[in-house]
């Protein structure tokens, strides 16, 4: 029964988002034919002071449009139409009425937000390689590439880090969408203002958060220029954040399925 729930919430949530993508993809490749012939060589001067055109300023303003559109809506599409309106808009009754546990509802809303960060965030960093391989040819960029790639390769300590920092980024922001989730239970629990509720809860939330989080954030002003030691360092500091953002998200978890299944009412 999992999978039919990730399935529809999958399918709810790629309504918006996928169209989205694709027009992202599409501006990006557009965007870098634009600028073919503008990046000569090494001559990045004359991109910043004589390459722009009127084309060329379109497409950048609507990449730039688009990337940020990506970022925003696909946090929003994940709390309001993967979360919010499913459990307690429109659809709740049926949701929570059909023969599923809370913690199957609860955990395919929470793949679902997963699947869904993790493609944002692949279609950025393609959408970016799609400017660049245009502009400065596909040899040139191939070549660029393989070098980038041989460098990271080169020490263990470069690719580890890359590792670390993409999962911290991705266990913050299921962690944020948790909190959000539980926001959203909690105030539901003020049946007369549920939205007032969410912020007030969301706001205490918050403010609790941030305690721990000062004490953990406290060691990052002393790493200074990454040298090797203080980059092993930054990693240490990266697994402890990703442990502690887990278990945070993990509290959130269990609010939001206890606000769920205990508190909200099908009448």
């Amino acid at each position: 029964m999992l999978g039919k729930l990730l399935k529809y919430d999958i399918k709810a949530t790629g309504r918006i988002l996928l169209p989205l993508f694709a027009a992202l993809l599409g501006a990006a490749l557009l965007m870098g034919f634009t600028f073919r012939g503008a990046m000569p060589s090494t001559s990045f001067s004359f991109y910043m002071m004589g390459g722009f055109d009127m084309a060329r300023t379109i497409t950048t303003i609507l990449y730039t449009v688009l990337i940020v559109a990506v970022v925003i809506l696909t946090f929003v599409m994940i709390i309001y139409r993967g979360f919010y309106q499913s459990l307690f808009g429109n659809e709740g009754y049926l949701r929570l009425s059909l023969p599923v546990s809370t913690g199957q509802t609860l955990m395919s809303k929470v793949l679902n937000a997963a699947i869904w960060l993790i493609l944002a965030a692949f279609v950025s960093f393609l959408s970016f390689f799609l400017v660049v391989m245009p502009a400065v040819g596909l040899s040139e960029w191939a070549r660029g590439f393989g070098e980038l790639m041989n460098e990271v390769s080169m020490t263990s300590t470069s690719t580890g880090l890359a590792f670390k920092v993409m999962l911290f980024l991705f266990v913050a922001g299921l962690r944020f969408i948790l909190k959000v989730f539980a926001s959203i239970s909690l105030g539901s629990a003020w049946t007369a203002h549920p939205g007032v509720g969410a912020l007030l809860a969301f706001i205490g939330i918050s403010i609790v958060e941030s305690i721990p989080s000062h004490f953990l954030s406290a060691d990052l002003s002393n790493f200074g220029v990454m040298s090797a030691a203080s980059a092993a360092e930054f990693g240490r500091w990266l697994v402890v954040g990703s442990l502690v953002s887990a278990a945070v998200a993990a509290i959130f978890y269990a609010i939001t399925w206890y606000m769920i299944d205990r508190r909200v009412s099908l009448q």
